[in-house]
C-alpha cells in the first residue's frame, strides 16, 4: 500500500504558474523594489528624519511649497510634511 503526501503550501505556491511569471517579470521585479523601500523608509524613520513629528514646528516655514530644508513642504503648524507621510507609513504597515 503507497501512501502519498499532499505538498505543503509553500510548495504549491512556489510551483504556482502565476507566481512564477510575476518572480520573473520586469513590473514584478518593480514592484517588489518599492515594496522593500517603502518598508525600509517606513522602519527607518526614526534614523532618517532630521524632524521629530511631534515637537519640531518651524513657525516660518507655514504653508511653505517643497525646499530644500522641506522637500514634500510644510503644513500649518510648520511641521515637515515628509516626516509625517514617513511616520504615517508606519501605522498604515502596522494595520495593513
Amino acid at each position: 500500500m503507497t501512501t502519498t503526501i499532499a505538498p505543503s503550501r509553500l510548495t504549491r505556491f512556489k510551483n504556482n504558474r502565476a507566481v512564477q511569471r510575476f518572480a520573473e517579470s520586469t513590473s514584478g521585479l518593480i514592484g517588489r523594489g518599492l515594496t522593500i523601500f517603502i518598508g525600509l523608509a517606513a522602519l527607518l524613520a526614526p534614523v532618517l528624519n532630521p524632524y521629530d513629528p511631534t515637537t519640531d514646528r518651524d513657525y516660518a516655514a507655514r504653508l511653505q511649497g517643497p525646499s530644500w530644508e522641506h522637500w514634500f513642504g510644510a503644513d500649518g503648524l510648520g511641521r515637515d510634511i515628509l516626516t509625517l507621510v514617513r511616520y504615517g507609513l508606519r501605522t498604515s504597515l502596522v494595520i495593513g
